[in-house]
């Protein structure tokens, strides 16, 4: 890996943060399991000048979702569960849903019953129906989560709602329905809190204490303030002790949720990276990461540049955009931060920043910091 030219990324940050385009940013490069590159910009409180660094806690938010599917799979791995169960075999108001008819405008003109239930496998791959089309949009308005709800009193209530489309038919992106349903899957096998299983069984273990849905005062005084940078304006955005969107603490929204640090992040990629083990605590089986980042979706194209495995994104093949080599991992956030895990180079990456606008998967952040890695190699 060539050192110099990885500074790119030093000089796109400073110049983001210089338009007022970006408020801050850190990131961490690891290759053959050593870190060869982190550095941070920016203030994590402007009005107070307080820098950013890798033990800021930021809104994880999507970056949430892997840690999900560990969770699932730690039970899956342990014979709890499995990944072709029915999703109704834990959750009986899902034995009979329907599916949105739309019409070309894409929206709802009626329903039928769903011919394909919803199974495990459905919930981490985007294949559940559980998304964000018209119907999964519409339902999770209906629902006005309160304080106090938490993923019992809730996520039953999904088995009532439209699906966006036919199990295993398609895939479109669940921000956080079908991992709550995998997370509240979680908690009845285990008969533990979700955030309690998380913490005690991969977590801790490898070393992350940082990374959490419900901050204590301390954690609180290390999160960044959120902004938005438009227009050359930053603004500080008032988030009401919330960590994602309207969505209360109570709610351990699966997909979106947690709070975490660049440090902490960095060891969990290193878990991923190291099929499944970090510093010495075993957390997955090699083969169990293996299938998480092995590509499930169903009627994909031969030449498709990426798709799902179990709560990741997976390359499926290198193009004129997408400069990432096949079987490359790993998702984002939709307030900016991001990881990769590459094995067929022995890297693995994590750049976080917080924006209300971050832009997630799509965000030119990302994409600039994927380039600069594979242009370094």
């Amino acid at each position: 890996m060539n050192i110099e030219k990885l500074k790119k990324i030093d000089e796109i940050t400073k110049q983001r943060i210089e338009d007022k385009r970006l408020v801050s940013a850190c990131y961490a490069i690891c290759q053959n399991n050593e870190k060869i590159y982190e550095n941070a910009f920016g203030y994590a409180d402007i009005e107070n000048k307080i820098p950013l660094g890798p033990d800021t806690e930021m809104r994880l938010a999507s970056m949430t979702k892997p840690i999900t599917g560990v969770a699932l799979m730690k039970v899956v791995e342990e014979g709890r569960v499995s990944l072709d169960d029915k999703v109704s075999k834990y959750i009986l108001s899902f034995k009979n849903m329907n599916v949105a008819i739309m019409d070309d405008k894409g929206k709802i003109t009626g329903q039928y019953p769903c011919r394909n239930e919803i199974e495990v496998r459905d919930l981490l791959n985007q294949a559940s129906g559980l998304g964000e089309g018209e119907a999964g949009n519409r339902a999770w308005k209906d629902y006005h989560i309160k304080d106090g709800d938490t993923l019992a009193d809730i996520v039953p209530k999904f088995g009532d709602q439209l699906l966006d489309f036919e199990p295993r038919t398609n895939f479109i992106y669940s921000w956080t329905q079908a991992f709550d349903t995998a997370a509240y899957i979680v908690e009845l096998v285990t008969g533990t809190e979700f955030e309690e299983y998380i913490l005690k069984n991969i977590l801790h273990p490898i070393g992350c204490y940082d990374t959490v849905y419900t901050p204590n005062e301390e954690q609180r005084s290390r999160l960044m303030k959120m902004y938005d940078a438009r227009d050359g304006k930053i603004t500080e955005i008032d988030m009401g002790g919330k960590i994602f969107g309207d969505v209360p603490l109570s709610y351990k929204a699966a997909g979106a949720g947690m709070i975490g640090t660049l440090n902490d992040y960095m060891k969990f990629a290193g878990m991923l990276y190291n099929e499944g083990e970090f510093n010495g605590a075993r957390v997955l089986k090699p083969g169990t990461v293996k299938l998480m980042r092995t590509v499930s979706n169903v009627n994909l194209p031969d030449d498709f540049v990426e798709a799902w495995g179990l709560s990741m994104r997976v390359i499926g093949r290198r193009t004129e955009t997408q400069l990432l080599p096949e079987g490359t991992f790993g998702w984002s956030g939709a307030y900016g931060t991001h990881f990769i895990i590459d094995p067929a180079d022995k890297i693995y990456a994590v750049y976080m920043k917080n924006l209300l606008d971050g832009g997630g998967a799509g965000a030119d952040t990302a994409r600039e910091f994927e380039r600069v890695i594979m242009e370094a190699l």
